[in-house]
Formats: structure tokens, sequence, C-alpha cells
């Protein structure tokens, strides 16, 4: 059975995304055609490389307190206040004063 079937049908048999109808559909091709077997069994093993080869680390106690704080300053900057004049300046500069010191 000689036919062309696109390697994305093939990525997405392999990853899942075919609905139930189209993977059986798919697999009743591949029962039929050696070629397509062979393909797929090809793309899977390379996807396996894949994936032993992509580190799939936890992040140490540290890189995660350093990101909860990066997250923190980001939101932080997106809702600062900007100020409009000089003594907006020295009144938010004195409020984050007093808003570090009651932290510490």
């Amino acid at each position: 059975m000689n036919q062309q079937i696109e390697p994305q049908r093939i990525n997405s048999y392999l990853d899942g995304t075919l609905s139930s109808d189209e993977r059986s559909k798919f697999e009743a091709m591949m029962r039929l055609d050696k070629t397509l077997s062979l393909k797929v069994r090809e793309k899977k093993e390379e996807y396996d490389l894949f994936c032993r080869l992509i580190p799939n680390q936890r992040p140490t106690p540290e890189s995660f307190e350093m990101m909860q704080t990066e997250m923190r300053n980001s939101v932080f900057d997106l809702v600062e206040e900007k100020p409009d004049s000089f003594s907006d300046l020295v009144r938010i500069k004195w409020e984050n004063l007093i808003n570090r010191l009651q932290r510490d």
C-alpha cells in the first residue's frame, strides 16, 4: 500500500493529538503498510532520543526563590506609580523607603 502520509500526521499520532477514530484508522493503515510502520517506528525513536537529550531538572530552592523575586519585581514594575512632578517623585521614594523598612 504505497499511500503518501503527511509527516504531520505521524507527529499527531505520536503526540496523541489524533481523535480516537483517526487513531484507529491510522493504526489500521500501519498494519497494512510496513513502510509506514517503519517510518512511525523511526520517528518514535527520534522522539525518544530528543526526550533523553532534553534535561528535566527541578529548580533548586535558591533558583526557585530567585524566580519568585524576579516575578514579584516584574509585577511591581508594571503597577508602579510614575511621578508627574518632583514632589510626586519625593513622595513615591518616601513611601517606598517606609514600605521597605516595615518589611524588614
